[in-house]
């Protein structure tokens, strides 16, 4: 598989982990994947996916996803802008190094992703903000458009629905996300193109407000991923 697929998908499933502001400084985050969905698992049947490693500032600057056997099958180094933007993410393994970079405007608002490989860039998402609270991407993939997102965002600029378009605009279905009182992430609802639900993601928080469970069930409740966050000074 292309690095790129296996970096968008990490991505997004560790993404809560991104971003710690929080009094009690912590520098790493251990990720712990439940295999046995439906009871339970002791120590020892925990499997570690990942080490992700934080600065004073609380931006994640490393993660390491881990092999079975605990050794390091792939590490994402972030970089940051003198407005603590994300600039760059470096993906290495034994075999690729995969290079994103990340274009502001002025304002700081994101306006495209590249991706650079094997000496080759080439547009990953393209930014476009009609006004304070709506937004879309265009996606590529391999130089061509994939698909398109409309993002909407409250008054506390928080994302509040994605809708997810072909290419062509035809609807794919869209995304809800609903945050708690705090302002974290705490129920993301995948809807298919004819508005049933597809999944649920839910986020819950320790007494530090960091993020310690990401549960994701289908409609009829089944679960399909289970992860454990757990920190250490």
């Amino acid at each position: 598989m292309h690095i790129s697929f296996l970096a968008l998908i990490l991505t997004f499933l560790f993404a809560a982990c991104s971003s710690i502001k929080d009094p009690v400084h912590y520098t790493s985050c251990t990720v712990y994947s439940y295999m046995d969905l439906f009871k339970e698992l002791s120590e020892e049947q925990r499997l570690v996916d990942s080490k992700i490693v934080f600065d004073t500032l609380g931006n994640k600057v490393s993660k390491s996803i881990l092999s079975k056997d605990g050794s390091i099958s792939r590490t994402h180094s972030y970089f940051y802008n003198k407005h603590n933007k994300l600039d760059s993410v470096i993906t290495t393994d034994e075999e690729n190094r995969l290079k994103e970079e990340y274009i502001y405007d002025q304002n700081q608002n994101l306006l495209a992703v590249y991706e650079i490989y094997r000496n080759n860039r080439m547009q990953k998402e393209q930014y476009v903000y009609k006004d304070s609270v709506h937004a879309s991407t265009k996606h590529y993939m391999g130089g061509s458009p994939s698909s398109i997102s409309q993002l909407e965002y409250n008054k506390q600029n928080l994302l509040i629905r994605r809708s997810i378009l072909s290419p062509q605009g035809d609807n794919w279905g869209y995304k809800e996300f609903e945050y708690n009182n705090s302002g974290k992430l705490k129920t993301v609802t995948t809807y298919r193109s004819n508005g049933a639900i597809s999944e649920v993601t839910n986020y819950s928080y320790n007494s530090h407000n960091l993020l310690e469970w990401e549960i994701t069930r289908k409609a009829n409740n089944k679960v399909l991923s289970k992860l454990k966050y757990e920190y250490s000074n």
